[in-house]
């Protein structure tokens, strides 16, 4: 008995002195960085994005600026080094711009805390990179907030993009514009008859979205539907809802500040809607309901259209948008993911 229980003894006395190695100290035994003791902020990653491209932190310690450019540190270990884009009360984004650690970097999650070094992290790493270092993007003004070749460089997280003018390559926007109607003229109507003896051309406001996706390297297309009403037609007190479909083909150049310029060609497609019309819930004849559907028709339309669609960038992946062509003179906002 003594036999057995003196082994036992000696395997729980061992098992008390052994810990798991965690997944910061595994990486972190063979890392040529050197903990050196220096006086680090701590904050927490409140969120990320699916691409890890960006953190949401918290700035309790107020350890940065927006411009700034920090690394972050996982238990005193450099991990990854980027640009604080955005500062508000509620935390900083945080643009990562270059990895130490993939390891590391994939450790971090939300509410993780990070240990926080402003400025310059040369001196934190014993060895430096080997071959010609290139110098790091410098924050002088605020257009260089902007600037794509630090923002958007994100090879190293996503598969590679087209490479043009646009460094994304799906475009939505949303707005308003104006496009050519019909303005419908001396309507003659009774119960037994129904004339409609002129009417002419005339603008209204349409309300549009559309999607824009870049195929080749500045070449895109897009798909946009706009929709706006049409009164008394094709009778007094009838109203006829048209929708337009329209496919473009479009080539991307660059502009002054921050500007681009979208020429293109397309095909747009007019439908008619006007449920009330031919109904035989009014009051009026087989001939004037048969006409009304025949009015419906008559404006519905297809036809080829051209133009050039003007993108201005308020601030990273938003745009104001301006549609100036045969098919509709518009305004709106756009977005690029």
């Amino acid at each position: 008995m003594c036999n057995i229980i003196k082994p036992l003894f000696v395997i729980l006395f061992m098992s008390v002195n052994l810990h798991a190695q965690s997944i910061i100290d595994e990486f972190s035994d063979n890392t040529e960085e050197e903990s050196i003791n220096y006086d680090l902020t701590e904050e927490i990653v409140l969120k990320q994005s699916l691409s890890k491209r960006i953190f949401i932190l918290t700035n309790q310690e107020n350890s940065f600026a927006e411009g700034d450019y920090v690394s972050l540190l996982l238990s005193k270990k450099l991990v990854v080094r980027g640009l604080i884009a955005k500062n508000i009360d509620q935390g900083a984004a945080f643009k990562v711009t270059k990895v130490y650690s993939t390891e590391l970097f994939n450790a971090i999650v939300p509410r993780s805390k990070v240990q926080v070094i402003r400025g310059d992290d040369s001196f934190y790493r014993i060895q430096k990179p080997k071959g010609p270092s290139e110098p790091e993007f410098q924050i002088e003004t605020e257009d260089d907030l902007f600037d794509e070749t630090t923002l958007l460089d994100d090879e190293e997280f996503e598969s590679p993009k087209k490479g043009g003018k646009l460094k994304n390559d799906n475009i939505i926007s949303f707005g308003f514009g104006y496009v050519s109607s019909y303005n419908p003229q001396n309507i003659q109507n009774s119960a037994e008859s129904f004339t409609l003896t002129g009417g002419d051309e005339a603008s209204t406001i349409q309300l549009n979205a559309s999607y824009s996706y870049q195929v080749i390297k500045d070449f895109w297309i897009e798909g946009m539907v706009g929709v706006h009403d049409l009164a008394d037609y094709p009778n007094t007190g009838l109203d006829t809802k048209l929708w337009q479909f329209t496919g473009r083909l479009k080539y991307a150049i660059s502009g002054p500040l921050y500007t681009f310029f979208l020429p293109y060609i397309g095909f747009q497609i007019t439908r008619a809607d006007s449920p009330s019309a031919g109904s035989t819930s009014t009051r009026f004849n087989d001939a004037v309901l048969a006409q009304e559907i025949i009015s419906v028709e008559t404006i519905e339309e297809q036809k080829l259209v051209i133009g050039v669609t003007i993108l201005r960038r308020l601030v990273p992946g938003w745009f104001i948008k301006a549609d100036l062509g045969t098919d509709i003179l518009g305004f709106g906002l756009a977005l690029e993911f």
